[in-house]
């Protein structure tokens, strides 16, 4: 009787032992997924935050583009530093987005800006010819206007 009183107590604490165990690998097992969670959730808010910079700076590019009538060399050279950061910053996107952007759309949209800038160009190119030839139609005398308020506002 004595035995069989003994062999009910270990088999009780073996059991209490196993009970234990399986509830520190269940809690062991909850702070790994956790852990894995939180870092997925950080590096989704990395990913967020640089979308934002670069929405801003697509925005800011879109701003400062419709300004081109006004533009000089200097403003273009703004213009293309900041669309170059711009790119660069689209490559680096490139890879951590990959699951739920497309590569050939950010590329798409490299492309986009980069042409945009080419027209810009030309169409700045194309203003100051006017101005340089004396064209002097309304509006290129109501830009000239513009032109020149702007440039004593700047100084």
């Amino acid at each position: 009787m004595n035995l069989l009183l003994h062999h009910k107590i270990v088999l009780s604490y073996i059991v209490l032992v196993v009970i234990i165990g399986v509830s520190a690998v269940t809690v062991l097992n909850g702070h790994i997924r956790l852990n894995k969670l939180e870092n997925e959730i950080a590096g989704l808010h990395s990913i967020h935050g640089d979308i934002n910079i670069i929405h801003h700076r697509i925005t800011t590019l879109a701003t400062y583009g419709e300004s081109v009538i006004i533009w000089s060399k200097k403003d273009y050279e703004k213009y293309s530093r900041f669309r170059n950061t711009t790119d660069s910053l689209l490559v680096c996107l490139k890879q951590p987005c990959r699951e739920f952007i497309r590569p050939g759309r950010i590329d798409t949209l490299r492309q986009l800006l980069a042409q945009k800038e080419k027209h810009l160009y030309n169409l700045m190119n194309i203003i100051q010819n006017h101005i340089q030839t004396g064209i002097n139609s309304p509006i290129m005398m109501i830009n000239m206007r513009l032109l020149t308020a702007m440039r004593v506002q700047e100084q």
